[in-house]
């Protein structure tokens, strides 16, 4: 089982990366922007953590 501090690390990670996909999306005008890839990269994160 993972520690506290690599359930985080995780998360944050996840938030980072879509929030870089994000960003670019928004750049472009495209509808789905940075919020909205943050919130997905960080909830499929968060379902496999607790799935495992």
């Amino acid at each position: 089982m993972p520690g506290n501090l690599e359930l985080i690390s995780r998360l944050v990670l996840a938030a980072m990366l879509g929030s870089v996909i994000g960003y670019e999306r928004e750049q472009l005008s495209w509808a789905a922007g940075l919020r909205t890839h943050m919130l997905v990269c960080v909830g499929s994160a968060l379902i496999m953590i607790v799935s495992a």
